[in-house]
């Protein structure tokens, strides 16, 4: 599902707390990324703090998913979501 083909949902971008951009990470994972990771992230907090909470959502926002990556505010939101768990 991605921006601009017709029936794309994507939900509203992250506010700014923390606990706001996890539950909108999580809307925007089960809208967006369940199609190829499944309902369960396989990303957790480990993954962030191996990588990084700026250079994963910087991953994500130019890559996932692929050909219509999802806005750098939605990777945040999503890294957020990836963090709490």
């Amino acid at each position: 599902m991605g921006r601009g083909r017709p029936g794309s949902h994507r939900p509203p971008p992250a506010s700014g707390s923390k606990t706001s951009g996890a539950k909108t990470g999580q809307q925007i994972y089960a809208a967006t990324c369940t199609r190829c990771h499944g309902p369960t992230p396989p990303f957790t907090h480990q993954l962030v703090s191996a990588m990084g909470k700026a250079a994963l959502a910087r991953f994500i926002s130019t890559r996932m998913p692929p050909g219509n990556p999802v806005s750098a505010k939605d990777a945040q939101a999503l890294v957020q979501y990836f963090n709490s768990l």
